[in-house]
């Protein structure tokens, strides 16, 4: 889907790859906004200064590189989606209006299409739009309206699931990333996947990351806390529904960050954990703010957070301009390869860890004439000067 979307957006505009910018940037703020309207619409029509930790967490500058690099809608899509069916299922925890449930189940079939971080929650997501299918196919006597919601509910689990399957047609496992070292290792890699949540600026403080990581903790276990209380208190009600939920979504993230944990510790250490994981971590302490909202009657883990997200501001703006610097850096030297009528395969060679460090150099020579022939920027070369890549 985010594939898609991209080869729409350069369709549209002639092949500028500057269009991506724009759409993430735009995909970033329209979530912030609506989750501020979405609580004041669940407040009936109150808002808090608390509030403002939406926009700070997904619009620092420490998000540079998922604002500013077109190739980041692959993340940040299925990201979003996540967002609006968690968002989804706070409101209606057992999906029994149909508006909720189509959107629910819309969203589900989306996800295993837009990539590996995607088709990793639609499994335990799946599970759960059947268990809410069953349960309202059970009360088919109370509203027989019902009888639609169950079969969408149904239908959207099983499809999404098939999904998940056809995914893996003619799947290629990568050869760059290496395999976790050991269990130690992927435990580090997950705990500093978690510590993105809060901004890279926990990569490059250690008191910073020290303070993160009680912070975290401390807010994860109060929250946890909180719902599996409210899950055992309040029986067969709404109310125990939306704990069951985010527990559920707490869950899930957990296995998510092992997930990448595991993925990525090989690579971590070489490479470091890139800034633009902060977007798949963040929904985290979302699950947290909204775990406060329902079950937290002063509303203190929602002050805390903010707070933190507030006070690092700062911080994840220096970090930002890190990436920044590197891009650049990165950026100014191609095009003074460039300048010297290099050709394709000097540049591949050349710039190859600024550009794909793990495609090969003639693979990358390859994609880069490819851009040149549809005269993509920066590698419009005029035909007087173009060189050959013999």
């Amino acid at each position: 889907m985010p594939k898609l979307v991209m080869l729409g957006l350069l369709k549209l505009t002639n092949g500028n790859f500057k269009a991506g910018m724009y759409v993430n940037v735009l995909l970033l703020s329209s979530l912030s906004l609506g989750v501020l309207l979405f609580l004041r619409n669940l407040r009936g029509g109150h808002t808090k200064y608390v509030d403002a930790f939406f926009p700070i967490l997904l619009l620092h500058i420490g998000n540079w590189e998922n604002m500013v690099w077109s190739f980041q809608l692959a993340l940040l899509l299925p990201t979003l989606l996540e967002f609006v069916f968690f968002l989804v299922l706070i409101k209606n925890p057992l999906l029994n209006r149909q508006g909720a449930a189509s959107a629910a189940g819309l969203i589900l079939i989306v996800l295993p299409l837009s990539g590996g971080n995607g088709l990793l929650f639609v499994p335990p997501l799946a599970l759960w739009l059947l268990y809410c299918g069953l349960v309202n196919w059970r009360n088919l006597s109370i509203s027989q309206s019902r009888n639609r919601v169950s079969g969408i509910l149904l239908t959207c689990s099983l499809v999404s699931v098939l999904l998940c399957g056809v995914y893996f047609i003619g799947y290629i496992p990568t050869t760059w990333n290496p395999p976790s070292p050991g269990m130690v290792e992927s435990i580090m890699t997950t705990g500093k996947f978690v510590l993105l949540s809060v901004g890279p600026a926990v990569k490059y403080s250690w008191k910073i990351a020290g303070l993160a990581i009680i912070g975290i903790c401390s807010l994860v276990g109060w929250c946890l806390y909180l719902v599996i209380k409210a899950s055992w208190q309040r029986k067969q009600t709404e109310e125990q529904h939306r704990a069951w939920i985010l527990l559920f979504l707490f869950l899930i993230m957990v296995a998510f960050s092992i997930a990448i944990g595991w993925g990525r510790a090989g690579l971590v250490p070489q490479f470091g954990m890139p800034d633009r994981y902060v977007i798949l971590a963040s929904p985290l302490l979302f699950i947290c703010f909204f775990a406060s909202e329902f079950f937290e009657k002063r509303g203190f883990i929602q002050v805390l957070l903010f707070l933190m997200m507030f006070l690092l501001i700062p911080y994840n703006t220096r970090a930002g301009f890190k990436w920044h610097e590197w891009y650049k850096k990165g950026i100014v030297g191609l095009e003074s390869d460039m300048a010297k009528n290099m050709t394709n395969l000097e540049l591949a060679k050349e710039n190859k860890a600024f550009l794909i460090h793990w495609w090969g150099d003639e693979k990358l020579a390859e994609h880069i004439k490819m851009l040149e022939e549809v005269n993509s920027s920066p590698f419009y070369k005029p035909k007087a000067t173009s060189q050959s890549n013999k």
